[in-house]
């Protein structure tokens, strides 16, 4: 999953669940919505409506067309079948972000760092949310300074937590 510094830095670029494919599921090679594919996921879906891989499939499609409604749905109704997975944490407080329910967000970050205490991206974002959103600066330091001690973070990660600290 692409974190949020990320976004922040490369604001047009969107924010998916997973960095795996090269193009988001559902979507064409230019760029158009495959509807076949979709079509294909909702028989599926109709099939076995409990099938992780494929509600996660469907929220990547509308996460991607930036329909946070219905990636809502798919996310909140793959939480019902994996609850605490953290990929679907990650997309719920992706899309609760992007509709600026800031409460929501951090708590389904937080709610992956219960469960994974070393996650530097999770970490990571909730800090910013913490920060930039909730006015939470000194809670969110310490998330920042998570990643800072996390040698397993990525060194552009640990980066911009230093910078979110004020250091370089």
């Amino acid at each position: 999953v692409t974190s949020f510094w990320y976004r922040m830095e490369h604001p047009s670029l969107r924010v998916e669940m997973r960095t795996e494919r090269q193009a988001p599921p559902g979507m064409g090679q230019g760029g158009g919505m495959d509807m076949a594919r979709v079509q294909e996921l909702m028989a599926r879906m109709g099939e076995k409506p409990d099938d992780l891989p494929t509600l996660l499939e469907l929220a990547d499609v509308f996460m991607s067309m930036q329909a946070w409604d219905r990636t809502l749905i798919f996310l909140e109704r793959a939480e019902k079948v994996a609850p605490g997975d953290p990929a679907v944490l990650r997309g719920l407080g992706m899309v609760h972000f992007e509709k600026k329910e800031y409460d929501q967000a951090a708590a389904a970050f937080a709610r992956i760092l219960e469960k994974t205490p070393q996650d530097a991206v999770a970490h990571y974002n909730l800090g910013i949310v913490l920060k930039h959103f909730l006015n939470r600066k000194a809670e969110a330091d310490g998330h920042f300074k998570a990643v800072m001690g996390n040698a397993a973070a990525d060194a552009d990660l640990r980066q911009e937590a230093a910078r979110e600290l004020g250091e370089k």
